[in-house]
């Protein structure tokens, strides 16, 4: 784990990496003091996950990050932004003491809305 007085980094691995990647942050991060955010796609994510605390699956669907697990040791903390995460899993981040949230039930009242209306 780094030292408190570095910045915690958050990789996000998306599907292709965002156009404002290394300009500038997507607006609703800015916000977020003190984090650093990488951001990546599959192809870059063995560089990015190194030393991060925190992992973003924006591209839940992949498989990369079994891939890049030896260069993941300080992760502490992957959210996945669907309900499933059975792309995810793989025996060794079941062994490890890395955290694993999902977005079940973010999107139950969006969802019912848009189908109602």
């Amino acid at each position: 784990m780094p030292p408190t007085s570095e910045r915690p980094i958050v990789t996000v691995l998306c599907e292709r990496v965002p156009e404002v990647a290394g300009l500038r942050i997507p607006p609703a991060l800015e916000h977020v003091p003190g984090v650093e955010f990488r951001f990546c796609d599959a192809e870059g994510l063995r560089e990015a996950v190194r030393g991060a605390r925190g992992l973003l699956l924006w591209d839940f669907f992949s498989t990369a990050v079994r891939d890049v697990w030896d260069q993941a040791g300080s992760l502490e903390w992957i959210h996945v932004t669907a309900a499933g995460v059975d792309t995810l899993l793989f025996d060794e981040l079941r062994d490890s003491d890395v955290v694993v949230t999902n977005a079940h039930g973010v999107f139950d009242r969006p969802i019912a809305e848009y189908v109602l209306g």
